[in-house]
């Protein structure tokens, strides 16, 4: 072999190399969103097979609550929505971020584990039709916020 042939085997080989880091790279970003996504559909499918507490039987989400264009009935922002409508119902007061998520906790909820919280308030911002933060928590939107609430047994 001349040196010009061995120069161009040695180059292809480099650019093959940084090729192939580039690929395990994206396969590893794949492989942990591939993880996230099926922790996430994993909590979504305990959520659903939830039997409700008798206490929570008289809450109901009514009908055309949460409505969007386009829903995706299995998706973690609908479930959320949902749920946290049944708990303040419950508590039949504004709930703090770290309330709320303690109690979508014990619904079978789960969030990116890194900021659960930034999760939460995300889901919760985007549904500004149905709810908003009072400075106390989160609240509905078109229900006023009193002392006359009271928590639904």
């Amino acid at each position: 072999m001349d040196i010009s042939t061995r120069e161009a085997l040695r180059e292809a080989i480099r650019i093959n190399a940084v090729e192939m880091d580039r690929l395990r790279q994206a396969l590893t970003e794949r492989e942990l969103r591939a993880a996230h996504l099926k922790q996430a559909a994993d909590a979504m499918e305990v959520a659903a097979q939830r039997e409700p507490p008798a206490s929570e039987a008289k809450v109901t989400v009514p009908d055309g609550f949460g409505q969007r264009q386009r829903q995706r009935l299995s998706s973690l922002a609908w479930a959320t929505r949902r749920e946290t409508y049944l708990i303040l119902k419950r508590h039949g007061r504004p709930m703090t971020r770290k309330e709320l998520l303690s109690e979508l906790s014990v619904a079978g909820l789960k969030f990116n584990p890194k900021d659960p919280l930034q999760a939460l308030t995300k889901i919760l911002s985007g549904a500004k039709k149905e709810f908003y933060s009072t400075g106390e928590g989160y609240w509905f939107r078109d229900e006023p916020k009193n002392k006359k609430n009271k928590p639904t047994k």
